[in-house]
């Protein structure tokens, strides 16, 4: 987000541990990073 003054931002998070069932690896959620806002994405 620096090097390319984005603004918003987005992060995918991959969750390989096979005995989480897929609900629990998929959110989406809302959070903020020096001010500027960012989006978690969990797979």
């Amino acid at each position: 987000m620096d090097r390319y003054r984005g603004e918003p931002g987005h992060l995918v998070i991959s969750d390989r541990d096979e005995s989480k069932r897929w609900e629990e690896k998929v959110y989406r959620r809302e959070e903020s990073l020096d001010g500027r806002p960012v989006t978690l994405w969990g797979a």
